[in-house]
């Protein structure tokens, strides 16, 4: 081992400075070693060994720090790290819990599912920014959350055939779905022409029968169909009802006093191309001079 830097001048005191100790050297009063991180110094000519600093055969020359023995050191745990706080505790263990302490912290590719992050909502809407803390990103996420309030958590609809079949509130919805919808109701739109309509007038409807006052022949699709059937007839034996195809629809139950007229409006999917205006006549007698009209527009 090459002599360390200053120990040339242990010479000038009469020291010979021989390097680490070996158990097969015979050494002399003054004779400098190292051995276990300290130098000793020989008291007396062929001194026992190893050396120690038992104050007979060798002494500290220069005291060094043995790892070993920090086993026997004792320390404060400032931060409660392996205990109370403020404590004194062993050494070595202290340092062994930092270490554990140490490995378990995140590097650049550590694994964050177990972290804990403390956090304050931000004071305003801003967006992340690449080298921001952990609190600082969760702070301004938690401030988007709370402007949005229960948007935030809604479910999305994407799809227009979702968005009709919706009934509930609480959705969000895409713009594409919206567009699409709209280009649905567009496309039902274009086939609406011009209204269908006729009149007619001195309509008669036997006792107890029903007769078509008015036919439209139309081509096949969804129509909404109004119309209107007028008597100046003075008829207090019965009722009429009046219907579109073969539903009833609207009911004359008052009885007539020279004018009285019933409106029916409804909504009729038509498959075979006609759209019949019908009256019945509940009375004993036939009944004449109905006059009236029908009407109907195609939406589908």
């Amino acid at each position: 081992m090459a002599i360390p830097e200053g120990y040339t001048f242990l010479a000038k005191l009469g020291i010979a400075y021989e390097g680490d100790y070996s158990e097969t050297t015979t050494y002399e009063q003054f004779d400098a070693v190292y051995y276990n991180g300290s130098t000793y110094i020989a008291l007396v000519d062929s001194p026992a060994g190893p050396p120690s600093d038992d104050g007979t055969n060798w002494r500290f020359l220069a005291k060094g720090f043995l790892s070993q023995v920090i086993s026997n050191l004792t320390a404060t745990d400032k931060n409660g790290v392996i205990g109370e706080a403020g404590a004194t505790v062993n050494a070595q263990n202290l340092i062994d819990g930092m270490s554990d302490d140490i490995k378990d912290k995140l590097d650049k590719t550590g694994d964050a599912s177990d972290t804990i992050v403390t956090f304050e909502q931000a004071a305003e809407r801003t967006n992340i920014i690449s080298g921001e803390s952990h609190k600082t990103i969760l702070g301004k996420i938690k401030k988007w959350f709370a402007d949005m309030t229960a948007a935030a958590f809604a479910q999305i609809i994407t799809s227009n055939t979702d968005l009709m079949a919706t009934t509930v509130s609480g959705y969000l919805v895409d713009a594409l779905a919206v567009k699409n919808q709209f280009d649905v109701v567009n496309s039902n739109l274009s086939v609406i022409g011009s209204p269908w309509g006729t009149y007619f007038n001195d309509k008669s409807v036997n006792a107890g029968s029903t007769s078509i006052f008015a036919s439209l022949n139309v081509p096949a699709g969804m129509y909404i169909v109004i119309g209107m059937v007028r008597s100046d007839v003075e008829n207090t034996s019965g009722r009429y009802f009046v219907c579109i195809n073969d539903g009833i629809q609207f009911q004359d139950a008052v009885t007539i006093h020279k004018i009285s007229s019933a409106v029916i409006a409804d909504i009729v999917n038509v498959a075979d191309g006609i759209i019949n205006l019908k009256v019945f006549n509940e009375s004993s007698n036939v009944t004449t001079g109905f006059q009236g009209s029908l009407k109907a527009v195609r939406i589908k």
